[in-house]
């Protein structure tokens, strides 16, 4: 009777050992795509607050220079965007490179 019993711990010692090495093994893994998946979701973000910020400051610098460039038309020459930039008292550095 108590062989029987013995017998019966030791499985279930066995068992609970198994658990243990399943979960070590695939806890890392499991970790790893949550974490990748939370990065993904940071970096997404970030990027659309980058595209959401030089979209306002595009819109930002249009509406600045708008009053200078009455006639602004897609054939507007660089000359007279930089004088307008100037004429305003710009402070950033305006950089224009013309369309391939």
């Amino acid at each position: 009777m108590l062989d029987g019993h013995a017998g019966a711990q030791r499985v279930s010692y066995s068992r609970k050992g198994q658990a243990i090495v399943e979960t070590a093994l695939l806890l890392p893994i499991l970790m790893l795509l949550v974490m990748g998946s939370a990065d993904l979701g940071r970096g997404l973000l970030l990027r659309d607050r980058r595209d959401q910020l030089g979209r306002a400051r595009a819109r930002a610098a249009g509406d600045l220079l708008r009053p200078h460039l009455r006639r602004a038309t897609p054939t507007t020459s660089y000359a007279q965007v930089l004088a307008a930039a100037q004429h305003r008292g710009c402070r950033a550095i305006v950089t224009l490179s013309p369309p391939h």
